[in-house]
């Protein structure tokens, strides 16, 4: 079947009330899951680390079972990521092309077609979509060598501690005795009159974002249980799921970016003359390399410091509407503390392509000009479909160890998270 498939294609009965709380119940217990397995999780083996180069941000992936369902493999990773929770509910709001061509570099989940078939809570117009729950079909593009594949999903964000709306999960720190505020989307397969019985099963998966101690910081879980169909081996089934959970390092640096962008117009660059001297600096102060033959020095266009290569990036920002170069190094990119707690209230604005995260690719200009024509304020509704760019794709983080001398992280010290107060919301919600 041809995609994108048309405006009409479902036939959505209105819900009756049953069915109205039914997937209310649904999309509450899916919440709850999410982050039940997100903390049952660190309880689990760490089976590898990833590491973010231009971020310095480090996550650990565990691996173990589903804490609703045993039986069932689950993964989950977890990192520090430098946001509000309003900046990451608009990330995960997919109202525009451009936010799905973002989302689908970002999280590496090309969605070819999407149509929402039911909304059952909306964000209000001119905030933040902290609160959203709806029934969705769409299509995303598989690997290379898999067919792509369609699902029938409920779709919730909430927050669920001190939520107007559901507080049904209060999440207790051990350590200082305090409930901690935080962010969920969930993802679930379900089964409705209005969408044909679907082969393939979406199962769980979710994002967890919890606030910390520091403003500004908060504590990211990306959350998979896989449910492998056809003759495709569990092992890469894993594999796949692993992959799919290590991109969470991509979103901060997506926003650090998004933020340096914007900064720009603002932004007092030091003057070439004002560069720090080569000949004053022996060793890189970020990582404590000493310069040498295979370690060369490099200026940070923003703060001047002297730099090695491995702590500096050449980012292209759009500087008089062009691309231009400027190496920055990850103090002044993406600083290890805030400058600034993040509002709840602020209001992201994509001012920087999604392509133009990916500088590595040979065709980044002519993308990143094809998609500064977007017409961005041409927003789409929920329930129109919509057609991701599926020529952008973000290869995941590679696999290795953590750097010998990359900056201290908050991960090395385990989550505090080792205790926490879950009310059970009815799993066996079914739909008439």
């Amino acid at each position: 079947m041809a995609l994108p498939l048309p405006v009409d294609f479902f036939e959505c009965a209105p819900l009756t009330a049953k069915q109205r709380d039914a997937i209310l119940n649904f999309g509450q217990a899916a919440c709850n899951d999410t982050v039940q397995n997100a903390l049952q999780l660190q309880k689990s083996r760490v089976v590898s680390v990833v590491t973010n180069k231009k971020t310095n941000r480090i996550a650990r992936i565990h691996k173990g079972h589903d804490a609703i369902d045993y039986t069932l493999p689950a993964v989950c990773a977890r990192t520090l990521i430098q946001a509000s929770l309003a900046e990451i509910a608009d990330f995960f709001f997919l109202d525009s092309k451009l936010k799905l061509a973002s989302y689908a570099l970002i999280v590496g989940q090309t969605i070819l077609d999407r149509h929402c078939l039911y909304t059952l809570k909306q964000p209000p117009t001119g905030r933040p979509a902290m609160h959203y729950l709806g029934v969705a079909w769409m299509a995303i593009e598989c690997p290379a060598g898999m067919l792509n594949r369609d699902f029938c999903i409920i779709e919730v964000y909430d927050r669920p501690v001190n939520s107007a709306c559901h507080d049904t999960i209060e999440i207790l720190d051990p350590a200082t005795r305090r409930l901690r505020r935080g962010w969920v989307r969930a993802l679930h397969s379900v089964d409705i009159p209005a969408c044909p019985s679907l082969r393939s099963s979406h199962g769980l998966s979710g994002h967890v974002f919890l606030e910390t101690g520091t403003p500004g910081v908060l504590e990211y879980f990306s959350v998979m249980i896989p449910q492998g169909h056809g003759k495709l081996p569990k092992s890469v089934v894993s594999k796949i799921a692993k992959n799919q959970v290590a991109r969470l390092l991509n979103l901060e640096e997506f926003l650090s970016m998004q933020r340096f962008a914007a900064r720009l117009g603002s932004l007092d660059l030091v003057d070439v003359r004002h560069f720090q001297g080569k000949d004053q600096v022996s060793a890189c102060p970020i990582c404590s390399r000493k310069f040498g033959w295979f370690v060369a020095k490099k200026h940070c266009r923003q703060c001047g410091q002297v730099i090695c290569r491995a702590c500096g990036r050449n980012w292209k920002m759009p500087i008089n509407d062009r691309p231009v170069k400027l190496r920055i190094c990850q103090r002044c990119f993406c600083p290890s503390e805030p400058q600034k707690a993040l509002d709840d209230d602020y209001k992201p604005k994509l001012i920087f392509t999604a392509e133009a995260f990916e500088t590595h690719r040979s065709v980044h200009d002519a993308i990143l000009d094809s998609l500064r024509r977007f017409d961005e304020s041409t927003e789409l509704t929920l329930d129109e479909s919509s057609t991701g760019d599926d020529s952008t794709c973000c290869e995941s983080p590679q696999l290795q160890q953590v750097p010998r001398f990359s900056a201290a992280s908050a991960l090395d010290r385990p989550s505090s998270f080792g205790s926490y107060l879950y009310t059970d919301v009815a799993l066996d919600a079914k739909l008439a």
